[in-house]
């Protein structure tokens, strides 16, 4: 059973980012039926490792894309991801402690994380790209 399930209520007006959340959602999935199944050590370490490759590429290439729409909000959103980063760090001790409580804890904490963040902070950034390109295609008139 999936912990987190797509749905177009997430959709943004940028396909690659929408991209990069739908295989976020896989990979959270994977982790969750990982720990859920008791699987091994090495197993789960894969899909962490997994994780934390993804969020890398998906959070430059966000960080880069807000930069080209000069995104007024991009402090606050980068330090939101740097949050995501540091319980990164956290599932990666928790898993070595053997300690499933604390592995579901962090799983749901990067559930809410990622929902929270697709619909507020993204969603905040998609209506700033949409202004920014009205404002720019008023000032070519």
């Amino acid at each position: 059973m999936p912990i987190v399930t797509w749905s177009d209520d997430y959709l943004l007006k940028n396909e690659r980012i929408n991209d990069h959340h739908k295989l976020f959602f896989k990979i959270l999935n994977k982790l969750y039926d990982g720990i859920v199944k008791n699987e091994s050590n090495q197993s789960i370490d894969s899909v962490i490792v997994e994780l934390e490759k993804y969020s890398t590429t998906h959070f430059v290439y966000e960080e880069i894309y807000m930069l080209d729409i000069s995104y007024g909000h991009m402090k606050d959103h980068i330090s939101q991801h740097d949050i995501f980063r540091s319980k990164i760090k956290e599932l990666k001790s928790a898993y070595s402690s053997n300690s499933i409580e604390a592995k579901l804890k962090l799983v749901a904490f990067l559930k809410e994380w990622t929902l929270g963040h697709i619909i507020e902070e993204d969603q905040r950034l998609a209506e700033w790209q949409d202004v920014s390109r009205a404002s720019s295609r008023a000032e070519r008139l």
